[in-house]
């Protein structure tokens, strides 16, 4: 299995525990990041997954965090992190 397989396969996973998540094209997912005021009445989708070169990028348009998936994946959900890195290195 190809490394952006395997990226995508995770991305989907870690959305599951990520605000507003959802897919709206082939390599793109928005979702809510948690840079953005709890206490507002609607949350916007300014996260974004999205695809470059063979790998999945994270991109935020509120507070412009930009990192590879594992690097987000660190700070969001370690354990999925470290499932990840021994998918990848099989």
């Amino acid at each position: 299995m190809s490394s952006f397989y395997i990226d995508l396969k995770y991305t989907q996973i870690l959305g599951a525990r990520l605000l507003n998540f959802r897919q709206r094209k082939a390599n793109l997912f928005t979702f809510s990041h948690s840079c953005e005021e709890k206490n507002r009445t609607k949350v916007k989708e300014r996260g974004y997954f999205y695809k470059q070169k063979e790998s999945i990028m994270m991109k935020c348009h509120h507070c412009g965090l930009s990192a590879r998936l594992f690097t987000f994946m660190k700070s969001v959900d370690p354990s999925l992190a470290d499932e990840y890195r021994m998918e990848l290195y099989k």
